[in-house]
């Protein structure tokens, strides 16, 4: 996401006041019933480093980072293990995804190398937690992406809840025309098979709102009409637009996470219960050298997709 097409998100911003939100006292708890805990890392940008003897972080410095002097390229590589291990021993997920933008220039000729050490730095300080990888417009090229981090669209379940994981391609949606059709074909596919299972989506860009140039995956309208069709349909949460944003279109929620690379450097965890998803960000605290709870939300399932009651 270029400083054009951040200025241009203004207007849309001023709207999603996530006026559904409801605070959840301290100390309350998620309602009862199994709930599924996950987390998610969104637009990492690492850049290739190395570290010298005395442990210090040597990054290597890109071109264009002058004109993107929110990014900390140099604190990435230090901060996602903290994020990593803090996720792990305070929130033990059944899950974890990296919604995009893992590197900052997949496509450049340290790419490949970059995203293979984002890799091993995240399986290195996951210890056993169960990570997913989703491709961001910086990430890439596509088929190079895929050998490393694994497919491009795939679905898993996590016991009611069926995930599905979509491939929303580059920032140019006439190039992505049959890209964005195997996304579409592999939600159609998932949502037939799903008997009755939750539905949660992962995704980069926007699927709603949708058919912004830049910001909005190809499809986007078609494939949020089949989301909003299913009733089991719960959330898309995706990356991409560094400021986060919230929407929400007939009890379906499209939430956004902001990045992890720029202030304040946060990550986030979740709850989905039988009718609420509980969502929390983490942001990065430098005089506590951790990671900070900030306000704790919750959004109501809607009516359809709420937890059944297990068999007897």
């Amino acid at each position: 996401m270029n400083r054009r097409q951040f200025v241009t998100l203004t207007a849309f911003l001023s709207l999603c006041l996530p006026a559904t939100f409801r605070t959840r006292p301290a100390g309350a708890q998620p309602a009862a019933g199994k709930v599924l805990k996950f987390a998610q890392i969104a637009d990492v940008h690492m850049t290739g480093f190395t570290v010298a003897p005395d442990g210090a972080l040597c990054v290597r410095i890109l071109p264009h980072a002058p004109a993107n002097i929110n990014r900390r390229y140099d604190l990435m590589g230090y901060l996602l293990p903290l994020a990593l291990k803090q996720i792990r021993e305070q929130f033990p997920p059944d899950f974890l995804v990296f919604t995009g933008d893992q590197v900052d220039i997949g496509s450049g000729p340290q790419g490949e190398v970059d995203e293979r050490q984002f890799k091993a730095l995240a399986a290195k300080n996951a210890a056993g937690m169960e990570l997913h990888y989703v491709l961001g417009n910086h990430d890439g090229p596509q088929s190079r992406w895929s050998g490393i981090f694994g497919p491009l669209n795939y679905t898993f379940d996590e016991g009611d809840v069926r995930i599905v994981v979509l491939n929303s391609g580059g920032t140019n949606a006439g190039a992505e025309q049959e890209s964005s059709l195997v996304a579409l074909n592999e939600l159609k596919q998932a949502i037939a098979t799903a008997q009755s299972r939750r539905l949660l989506v992962f995704v980069h860009q926007w699927i709603n709102p949708a058919g912004i140039p830049g910001m909005s995956m190809a499809r986007s309208a078609e494939i949020r009409q089949v989301i909003q069709a299913y009733p089991r349909s719960v959330a898309v949460i995706n990356g991409h637009i560094h400021a986060g944003a919230y929407s929400q279109v007939d009890g379906v929620h499209y939430f956004t996470a902001r990045a992890f690379c720029e202030p304040p450097l946060c990550f986030y965890t979740y709850e989905l219960s039988a009718d609420t998803l509980a969502v929390v960000e983490h942001s990065w605290n430098s005089l506590g050298r951790a990671f900070v709870t900030k306000t704790t939300r919750e959004l109501p399932v809607r009516a359809s997709a709420k937890a059944m009651p297990a068999a007897h």
